[in-house]
């Protein structure tokens, strides 16, 4: 078996790819797809390759009880989830507009980390818990990389009562100061009013 590699396995007569890739200190990390759909992860790395794919069949059979539990309706839902908890969203702002916000995910915060290089105003987040009770509804944790600090520094000066009431303050009192020096030089003559 080679390392950085998709295995492919049938289970159940469900597909599923499991991607393997070293961890760069002799181990090895493994992803489960379905359909291209993020499945899950191994929590730690594995030793060899041969154990993160016995550790990713784990996962995978987690998975397909899971699956034959949403289909046949037990939890109520009757839709499979798209991302498990703990899955990482990748986000950046649109190079030709700041309107535009893209995002991808990964299933851990390596791979998604990889993949910053060109993007810009990026932060990265992580899926804390789905609400299928509330129209689908996922809690994302904002992670500290990329732009996390500017994110949260604006979140604060948009919500709050105090920043707004200063900047008010600090733009009436820059007018005053402006006005007053011009007014000083005007009765001074040193700043010349054309008639």
């Amino acid at each position: 078996m080679q390392e950085g590699k998709a295995y492919h396995s049938d289970y159940n007569g469900a597909k599923y790819e499991v991607r393997t890739s070293p961890n760069g200190k002799g181990a090895f990390t493994a992803s489960v797809y379905s359909n291209r759909r993020f499945v899950g992860a191994l929590k730690t790395p594995a030793a060899t390759i041969d154990e993160a794919l016995k550790e990713s069949s784990l996962i995978i059979k987690a998975y397909d009880k899971f699956k034959n539990a949403v289909d046949s309706n037990i939890d109520g839902s009757g839709k499979d989830i798209p991302y498990a908890n703990g899955t990482i969203k990748l986000t950046w702002v649109d190079k030709e507009s700041n309107e535009v916000l893209h995002s991808q995910m990964f299933p851990n915060i390596e791979e998604a980390l990889k993949n910053t290089s060109d993007k810009k105003d990026w932060m990265v987040f992580q899926l804390k818990k789905y609400n299928k009770d509330n129209n689908d509804e996922y809690t994302w944790v904002l992670l500290p990389h990329g732009k996390f600090k500017t994110y949260k520094k604006a979140m604060f000066f948009a919500d709050s009562t105090a920043a707004k009431i200063g900047i008010t303050i600090l733009c009436i009192a820059g007018t005053y100061f402006i006005v007053s020096q011009s007014i000083k030089l005007i009765k001074n003559g040193k700043l010349p009013i054309k008639k």
